[in-house]
């Protein structure tokens, strides 16, 4: 079975969309390419294929921006340290707060 592409910016011609509930399904034409299903409200049944296809697109650029401007932060637990003691927050230096364990007067800072 081939890999599924990655939901994109799609028009009208690529996809055919339904309606289930308060939700809007966006399915592609392609069998390769992920679909969604856009959870809108009871407006949903008010909306038209267009409409609906605004909000799917506009649900894939918010995510397309995520992915560019995430940067991993990867946060050392000592060894041993892992879920014990009650948690702090320190600041990061770079405005950015980072859990921290707190272990008490000789414990990990």
């Amino acid at each position: 079975m081939p890999r599924m592409k990655k939901p994109h910016i799609a028009t009208l011609d690529e996809v055919v969309i339904t309606r289930d509930g308060d939700c809007g399904v966006i399915d592609f034409r392609d069998p390769t390419v992920g679909g969604m299903n856009l959870k809108i409200g009871p407006e949903v049944a008010l909306m038209t294929d267009q409409e609906i296809l605004e909000c799917y697109n506009d649900v894939i650029r918010a995510m397309q921006r995520s992915v560019a401007s995430y940067r991993h932060r990867a946060v050392e637990v000592p060894p041993g340290n892992c879920g014990k003691g009650p948690k702090r927050l320190i600041h990061s230096g770079d405005g950015g707060v980072l859990p921290m364990l707190d272990r008490g007067a000789g414990g990990v800072r």
